[in-house]
């Protein structure tokens, strides 16, 4: 019985490392509303697949990933339970530029549900790289290398951060095409 747990769980395990759905930017836009209150804005810029699977096709595993964006992303929970104290507004899938782009819009009460920080109510605003993504450009203050964070002025009300997340390649297809198939 455990040897079928561990062959089964191997397979699902192989399934979920061969695809990779992923995105070449990822900008932020923190819009202050109130003292800690606002809305976040993240866009996905160029949704792609990378292929890493000689098992199937890259055609094939950019169908995967984008029924994956799908379920998981624009119909399921994956970004609520990212920010479950933060209300989502909106989800979409939109082209720009000839890229498959993703935007969700999320509100917030406390800057802590969307993962700003202050120490205090006179510190600047504080953001902390997640560490699968690189600083790309921001209209705050990014901190020296040895610290993923970005810092902006205390007064500040549009907050605005780019990072990238991969650089599409010889073996990356744009989602692109399956979205316009499947409008």
């Amino acid at each position: 019985m455990k040897k079928r747990y561990f062959i089964s769980f191997g397979v699902l395990l192989t399934f979920l490392l061969s695809s990779c759905l992923t995105a070449q930017y990822k900008e932020y836009k923190f819009e202050m509303t109130g003292k800690t209150s606002g809305q976040l804005t993240i866009t996905y810029k160029n949704i792609f697949c990378s292929h890493y699977d000689d098992e199937i096709s890259v055609e094939e595993e950019a169908e995967q990933d984008y029924s994956e964006l799908v379920s998981d992303y624009l119909e399921g929970t994956t970004v609520e339970d990212d920010f479950p104290n933060a209300k989502m507004i909106s989800k979409k899938l939109f082209e720009e530029n000839n890229q498959l782009c993703g935007q969700i819009v999320l509100e917030f009460d406390n800057i802590e549900d969307i993962n700003l920080y202050k120490y205090h109510k006179k510190a600047p605003f504080m953001f902390h790289v997640p560490s699968d993504e690189d600083y790309f450009d921001s209209n705050g203050e990014k901190a020296p290398e040895f610290i993923q964070l970005v810092v902006w002025d205390k007064k500040a009300k549009v907050l605005e951060l780019t990072t990238t997340i991969n650089e599409p390649d010889d073996e990356s297809l744009s989602l692109l095409s399956i979205w316009n198939a499947n409008k």
